[in-house]
């Protein structure tokens, strides 16, 4: 039955309503009277793409935050960061009021990593644990994102007393079942329930999110291991270069102590003479361990940086130094050519303390095959038998064959006494199926 003219009118406008309210799938004009059917057509057709239009600038819209996210997680600087900016576009997104992130520590505890629109120090101490608990849990034990409407907890987390008007989304941070961290999102009750886009967006979100973490997680457990083992590099250099000065300045100390109690005077003098000679030796072992934990400003290559901490070594111990270089171009990796320094730069420092050398030289070979060799002599008091055979104990040497076992190679020492010392590296080096080769070094 064909509708009055108000009628007409009213639906129009309702249709019109719902087109600026961008409600295109419900403006449908429907009518009765033969003559405004085509017209209602035409309209239902404009409301049909306006809503496609809708549609593809949603996914659009929906895939540039999808790569922004993943572009943040698989390059940024600090992980809290990170959160803190997610969380501000999931905010936007979800046209949330406030929001969270927890994650989880390596103790296994929550801690809040990012918060907006809310203060922190509520959900603080062990009274707010319960809070803690109730914010997480339903996300921890799900894979999908969960609502929670509870009114008393909302009140709590809101500190308002509209808790009724709100739900909370609870969205997991997990890999592989592994749960790493929550979001919550607090937003207007009934705003996203049936919004299975807007779910898909976020769950997407939060997976390349979770991947982030879990290599943020994984950087750390290397970055720590880096730092433990630099930390026993250095105990091991110290240990055989300056803490052997200081326990040898505490014997003369004693020394002198005994020697004044017995008021001699000339025997006073040797021994001040003598701890002011361990003295520079120590404060001389210092600047070199600063020389080498610093080094050089500048990138060089292994061989001319061999020359110059034999240059160096010359001008503070007026010691003969040569430098023979047989070398093929090779690409070593960082890794491996500050193996080399550091064995070099050993070497050096055994030979300044007990060789008692005028000379020394330096052999560096390496071959078309990849074979690199370096070899280390010195023309000083050699090591006697009963000191090669206790060789294995010396820190020093211990160092230098953790050091040539890193390089996949080989270090032999040859000695005879009043002979001088020859400590001899050897290891193989493929830069075509080294991933490192040929990356710039500083030594």
């Amino acid at each position: 039955m064909p509708e009055t003219c108000e009628q007409q009118l009213e639906m129009m406008r309702r249709w019109l309503e719902k087109l600026a309210a961008n409600d295109f799938a419900s403006a449908t004009l429907l009518t009765g009277d033969p003559l405004l059917q085509p017209i209602a057509g035409e309209m239902n057709l404009v409301a049909d793409r306006m809503r496609d239009t809708q549609e593809r600038l949603k996914k659009g819209h929906a895939l540039n935050i999808r790569y922004e996210v993943a572009a943040r997680a698989m390059d940024f600087r600090d992980l809290d960061d990170l959160l803190t900016r997610s969380l501000h576009i999931l905010r936007n997104v979800a046209q949330a009021d406030a929001g969270l992130v927890w994650l989880v520590d390596h103790e296994e505890k929550l801690r809040v990593a990012a918060a907006s629109g809310i203060r922190e120090e509520r959900l603080m101490g062990q009274r707010a644990e319960p809070l803690r608990r109730a914010l997480t849990d339903p996300a921890l034990r799900s894979e999908k994102i969960q609502i929670v409407d509870d009114a008393q907890l909302l009140d709590q987390v809101l500190n308002e007393s509209r808790g009724a008007d709100y739900s909370m989304m609870c969205i997991p941070l997990k890999v592989r079942g592994k749960a790493l961290g929550v979001f919550n999102l607090f937003v207007l009750k009934g705003s996203v329930e049936e919004d299975r886009n807007l779910n898909d967006l976020l769950e997407g979100v939060t997976r390349h999110l979770a991947i982030g973490v879990e290599n943020a997680r994984i950087m750390d457990i290397r970055m720590q291991k880096v730092i433990q083992e630099e930390r026993l590099q250095l105990a091991h250099e110290l240990h055989d270069s300056l803490a052997q000065s200081i326990a040898s300045l505490r014997f003369q100390i004693r020394v002198l102590d005994q020697t004044l109690q017995i008021g001699d005077e000339p025997g006073i003098w040797q021994e001040m003479e003598r701890i002011e000679e361990s003295i520079e030796t120590a404060n001389q072992e210092l600047r070199e361990l600063i020389a080498h934990f610093r080094g050089a400003s500048h990138k060089r290559n292994i061989v001319s940086a061999i020359q110059e901490l034999l240059d160096r070594f010359h001008t503070i111990n007026g010691i003969q130094v040569f430098l023979q270089k047989e070398w093929h171009p090779v690409l070593l990796p960082r890794e491996k050519e500050i193996q080399m320094y550091r064995i070099a730069q050993e070497a050096l420092s055994n030979i300044r303390k007990h060789a008692q050398a005028n000379m020394v030289r330096i052999l560096m070979r390496s071959d078309a095959a990849g074979h690199i060799h370096m070899m280390i002599e010195d023309d000083g008091v050699g090591i006697r038998f009963r000191e090669m055979d206790d060789f294995s104990e010396h820190f020093g040497m211990k160092i230098m064959q953790e050091r040539a076992s890193k390089l996949g190679g080989t270090l032999r020492i040859e000695s005879e006494p009043d002979e001088g010392t020859r400590i001899i590296l050897d290891f193989e080096h493929d830069e075509y199926n080294d991933p490192d080769a040929g990356r710039k070094t500083t030594i």
